[in-house]
């Protein structure tokens, strides 16, 4: 048991009920000094930072993400959201190429045993079925590329007709 008389820590749920009360929306900023004077705690301690990730999380599963920027909390509004998001997609599928890289540089021959081999073998077989379902998927949800080049919708004039000339 703690020294306050709790099990992993100081409850958060009083704290994050009244942060609950704030006016968070879309497009809407707070500042850390206002969530600073209901916490009770800086910026830059623990408290803060846990108090501050379980309100977070409540208001994302109500569908208000935020995010931290030159010392407030921003709400992003439907349009930054899919940005967000977009990144969010090239972020993982980066990663899952750079894993994929990792796991195809190693060389099976330096393992110490079969075991390790066959391991070896499964991750390549994943790191291949991860990378071409990340591929397809980036292919499939990526914005179409610009044209080139201005469109012309004119009708090229018949050859019978007087605009043929």
């Amino acid at each position: 048991m703690s020294k306050n008389g709790t099990f992993g820590g100081v409850p958060t749920r009083e704290i994050v009920e009244k942060l609950m009360l704030l006016n968070a929306a879309e497009g809407a900023s707070i500042d850390y000094k206002t969530l600073e004077d209901i916490i009770g705690e800086k910026w830059n301690t623990p408290r803060f930072k846990t108090c501050t990730n379980v309100w977070r999380r409540r208001l994302e599963q109500a569908g208000l993400r935020s995010i931290a920027q030159g010392g407030q909390f921003y709400f992003l509004t439907a349009d930054e959201r899919l940005t967000h998001n977009d990144k969010g997609f090239r972020k993982v599928a980066r990663g899952t190429r750079r894993l994929s890289k990792r796991v195809h540089n190693d060389d099976p021959r330096k393992f110490s045993s079969d075991e390790r081999r066959s391991i070896y073998v499964n991750q390549m077989r994943h790191a291949s079925a991860l990378v071409s379902a990340v591929n397809s998927a980036t292919r499939e949800i990526a914005m179409p590329s610009p044209v080139s080049g201005q469109a012309s919708f004119r009708q090229k004039p018949d050859e019978g007709s007087p605009a043929a000339g």
